[in-house]
This record gives structure tokens, C-alpha cells and sequence, in this order.
């Protein structure tokens, strides 16, 4: 069977499908509800959707067929109306079986098993599985608080099950195909004999032979085009900074409200009974008809008020950005009215939100690459959450470095850029520190790379912060970008398979959390770059380069 193309909306009383079934019979479409799946059947077509809260038959469903477009609108009533159904454009999560957090059990340290990571996958389920209820709900809305420059151990591999690499550490057997495939790319000899730390002493000693002083020196000191790179906007900073203006007309909205609503808050907290007045603003000029108002409504405004007026918010403080950063949603509206199946009948799509950036909503090449991305269960450590955060750093600081220096325009080299300057991709790295991350990324992009600058460096540090205070969608079209580059090249698309496509679904799970990568971008931004923990005298070099650049100046002029 074959999933169909979709795309999906939601307003305040349904969700809203639209699925591209051409050349079909509009009388043959089976399809069935049941609590939070969702299933549509007609040969050759199969589609089976999980959303995040319930949806229900009530007489008010609807599905339209446009024969034209080959479409089929489906129109699914809310168990409860106006409820918001997170992250209905993430379609690889919807495609998935309902989420579960399975994890290891730690055994007390004792026997071979402990701290073994998961044998099993759960590639897909055919029935719902059930949850405890309120106890895990409570468990999910917990976030963790990682301390970025807290070191880790390095897991060694488990003489019983063998050398593991690739997300999670999850994959074993693919030495010899990494080997044939990126033997231009891999600066790991011996795959299967190695560990973590052997990995890392490797790569060390080969960023160390490849560093080459007169290169770095000359870009030092010929630093032109790489100024005009530096310059250059992605169309993510721009999304940013609509965001950030977007959050800033809403701040100001909330304030004007206040300045009318505030002088009575503390006195409508306090009582138990609607209260009905009639109020003049704190200008003097503007008397405001209050309805009846309760103590809820001044509970909410107080926790508005309290939001607005907390200091504690981290920014990101760069040239064209001078506030942090935060991502509003709105619903989508849609008409619908219940029909049975109606064939040559047009439907429409809810309009997209005007408040999003263009660059955030995903284009009809993603989406299908969502639907296409395997629709497995991902199942994880618990200890394994924050390298898999690291490693997420380090490859968008190779996808941010190809970016900018083909100013957004992939070329035939950019797969083997982003692979390269990867040390997670390249020498299978497990890091444990933030620091650790972007002192590999720095060392392999002034070893490696046609461009080999600091200043050029920090700028792609810029970039990826930017990407994590987008948050989940930001970083998916990223990964989804970096997928595309990779399976398109003979050499490349192994890592893909180990790290990439997995990372693709991280990202859409529950797993991955956006108030951590929002956080994580914070850090990122903060991060100050210093020359003496690269491992390599730079700013000798540097030193030397303006030396001979006043030579060469002296020696014009003679």
C-alpha cells in the first residue's frame, strides 16, 4: 500500500485533512475514527494518522472529493472544541505509532545488562498501545535541566554486543560500507576495534597533520571574500527578527490592556463573585465599559503581567537581533459543514497564520520527505538525551558553515563539507560539553574547508544559535535540507542511515524538547571562542600574518 501525500490544519472545532489521492473512486474511501488514530483506506492508499488529543464522530464529519485537484478533504470534529492539536504540520510524527517512552533499567550496577542500551525496535504497532494515565502525562511535562559543561563519561562498548556508533549509538556492522563508501570523509581506521576515546586521540592527531599554518595565515591576512561572507543574512535570521517584532507588537497590546486592566487585578483576586464596573484608563481619556469579570480572568492577567515584567528572559545579543526569540502558532481557520462523500465538489485549505515566517512553514518537497522518513518508534536512554543534543550542535554547525559560504545554494561539495566538518559524522564523536562540541567544529573548519577563518567561525556559531531559538521546525527543515544533500551523493548517503534520519525523527518526537534547544541555543550564542583551547597557536600566527602584511605594504611603497 502506499501513504498518500497530505497535508494537515485545524480550527477551533476540527481538524482539517487534505490528502492527494488522484485517479481514484470517491465511493470506495473507507475511513475510520478511533479516540486519537485515525485511519483512510482506497486502493492502492493507506493512511494512518495518530494526533496528539482526540477527535470523534458526532454527525458533524465531514469528506469532500475535487475531482480535479484528486483531493480528499477531511473534516474530523474535536472531542473538545477549541482544544490546540500540537504540531499537525510535523507529519512524520503523526505517521508515527503513539509514542512511548521505553527506556533501560538500570540493574543496580550489577550483572553484564546493566546500562546495555535497548535490543529491541518497535518498527510499528497495529494496536494503540495503553498508557498509566495521569502519572505519565505528569512525567512527559517534566523538562530536564542539562548543565552544558558538565562533563560525561564515555560509554565504552559492551564486550557482549560489540562496537556501536550512529545515533544513539544504535548501529553496529556498517564498518566495511563506511569505510568503502567515505574513505575520503572517515578519519577512523579500525571502526570495529575502536572506542570513544580512541576515536577521539584519532581525531585529534588527524586534525593536528591536516592544519596547515601558511593557509590559515593567508586567510588571515586575505580576509576579503570572507568578510563578504560574513556579511551574508540566511532567511533564518530574518524569520527571527519577524518573530521577535511579532512578540514585541503583542507585549505592547498586553501593556495598553493593562494600563486599563491593573488598577482593579489585586482587588478582583481576591473576591469570589463576578464584578461588574465601569472603569476610566490610567490616561484619564479613555473611559472602557468593563463586562463581568472574574477572579480567573485576573488570575491570567496577573501571570501576563508577571511574564512581561521578568528580567530573567536569556537574548540573543547579535548585530541584527537584540531579543530572544519566540515562536507563536496560530490556529488556522477552516470552513466545514457535514456532508457525505461529494465528488467534483472544490475544498479549500485553511489559510496558513500571518504571524509565522514564510521560511518556517514547510515547502511541499518537506512534507514529502517527512512522509517518507521510516515511521518507527525511536527508543532511548535516559542518559542519552544530552549527546544527542550535542551531536544535533555539531551538525547543524556543519549545515550553518556550507550555508553561509554558498550563501544558501547547495554545490556538488556541500555533502562533503557538512560531512567533513561533522566530527560527529565523520569520526563517530560522543561529546560530553558544549565546549567540547564547538572547539571540534572550530579545529576541523580551519583544518579542512576552502574558507579557514575564527572570524568566519564565529559567525556560523551565530547562525546555529539562531536555528535552536527557532526551535523543532527550524531545526527540522535543517536536518531535512542536510538529508537531501547526503542521500544525493554516492559517498555520503551512509550517514544519512546512521545518524541523519533518525536525528529527522528526534526532532518531530517528544523526545527532543524545545525549551531544552531553546536554552541550548542561549548557551551557543554566550559561547566566546578562545584561541588557546583549539590547540593550536593562532594567535601567534595571527600575529605573524599582520607582520608580513607590513612588509608587503613597506615593500609596495619602495
Amino acid at each position: 500500500m502506499l501513504t498518500p501525500q497530505f497535508s494537515c490544519s485545524q480550527s477551533d472545532e476540527a481538524v482539517i485533512l487534505v490528502i492527494k489521492t488522484p485517479y481514484v473512486k470517491a465511493t470506495d474511501v473507507e475511513f475510520f475514527i478511533d479516540k486519537c488514530e485515525f485511519r483512510l483506506h482506497i486502493n492502492p492508499y493507506f493512511l494512518r494518522l495518530t494526533f496528539p488529543h482526540e477527535v470523534i464522530e458526532n454527525g458533524k464529519e465531514s469528506a469532500r472529493y475535487d475531482v480535479g485537484k484528486g483531493e480528499i478533504t477531511v473534516s474530523l470534529p474535536k472531542a473538545v472544541q477549541g482544544q490546540h492539536f500540537e504540531d499537525l504540520d510535523l507529519l512524520s510524527k503523526l505517521l508515527m505509532p503513539k509514542a512511548a517512552a521505553l527506556s533501560v533499567q538500570d540493574a543496580g550496577g550489577a550483572g553484564a545488562h546493566a546500562g546495555k542500551g535497548p535490543l529491541i525496535e518497535v518498527l510499528s504497532s497495529n494496536e494503540e498501545m495503553e498508557e498509566d494515565g495521569d502519572g505519565d502525562e505528569d512525567e512527559d511535562e517534566k523538562e530536564e535541566d542539562f548543565d552544558w559543561e558538565l562533563p560525561q563519561e564515555l560509554p565504552e562498548p559492551d564486550l557482549l554486543t560489540g562496537v556501536k556508533y550512529g545515533f544513539n549509538n544504535s548501529y553496529s556492522g556498517y564498518a566495511s560500507h563506511v569505510a568503502e563508501l567515505g574513505r575520503d570523509i572517515i578519519d577512523i581506521d579500525n571502526i570495529d576495534q575502536s572506542t570513544p576515546t580512541s576515536r577521539r586521540e584519532e581525531r585529534l592527531e588527524k586534525e593536528d597533520a591536516k592544519f596547515d599554518e601558511d593557509y590559515y595565515m593567508s586567510d588571515f591576512l586575505h580576509d576579503d571574500e570572507i568578510k563578504r561572507i560574513c556579511k551574508f543574512k540566511p532567511k533564518f535570521w530574518s524569520a527571527l527578527k519577524k518573530l521577535q517584532s511579532e512578540k514585541g507588537k503583542q507585549a505592547a497590546r498586553l501593556i495598553v490592556e493593562m494600563d486599563v486592566v491593573l488598577p482593579v487585578v489585586e482587588a478582583l483576586s481576591v473576591q469570589d463573585a463576578p464584578v461588574e464596573m465601569n472603569m476610566v484608563s490610567a490616561g484619564g481619556n479613555l473611559p472602557v465599559d468593563m463586562d463581568t469579570i472574574t477572579p480567573e480572568h485576573a488570575a491570567l492577567i496577573a501571570n501576563l503581567r508577571d511574564q512581561l515584567m521578568d528580567p530573567s528572559k536569556e537574548t540573543i545579543t547579535t548585530a541584527s537581533m537584540e531579543s530572544e526569540a519566540v515562536s507563536s502558532n496560530e490556529h488556522s481557520s477552516a470552513s466545514k459543514e457535514p456532508a457525505k462523500w461529494q465528488p467534483e465538489t472544490t475544498a479549500t485549505e485553511a489559510p496558513p497564520s500571518t504571524s509565522e515566517p514564510e521560511w518556517l512553514t514547510f515547502t511541499e518537497t518537506e512534507r514529502q520527505e517527512m512522509i517518507s522518513l521510516p515511521h518507527r518508534k525511536l527508543l532511548l536512554e535516559p542518559t542519552s538525551s544530552k549527546h544527542l543534543y550535542l551531536g544535533l550542535v555539531d551538525i547543524l554547525f556543519a549545515y550553518c558553515y556550507d550555508h553561509r559560504t554558498t550563501e544558501g545554494d547547495f554545490t556538488v561539495e556541500s555533502a562533503w563539507t557538512i560531512a567533513k566538518l561533522s566530527p560527529t559524522l565523520s569520526c563517530f564523536e560522543t561529546f560530553g560539553t558544549l565546549e567540547d562540541v564547538l572547539v571540534a567544529c572550530i579545529r576541523r573548519s580551519l583544518a579542512y574547508p576552502l574558507y579557514r577563518n575564527l572570524s568566519l567561525c564565529a559567525k556560523v556559531i551565530e547562525d546555529v544559535a539562531v536555528l535552536l531559538k527557532l526551535g523543532k521546525r527550524a531545526l527540522l527543515k535543517a536536518l531535512l535540507g542536510v538529508r537531501r544533500t547526503l542521500r544525493g551523493d554516492e559517498a555520503c548517503f551512509v550517514f544519512d542511515r546512521l545518524y541523519v534520519e533518525d536525528y529527522c525523527l528526534w526532532i518531530q518526537s517528544d523526545f527532543a524538547k524545545d525549551a531544552i534547544l531553546k536554552g541550548l541555543g542561549s548557551e551557543v550564542n554566550h559561547f566566546v571562542v578562545d584561541k588557546s583551547k583549539i590547540g593550536w597557536d593562532l594567535g601567534g600566527l595571527e600575529e605573524l600574518a599582520k607582520e608580513i602584511g607590513d612588509e608587503e605594504d613597506e615593500s609596495m611603497q619602495e
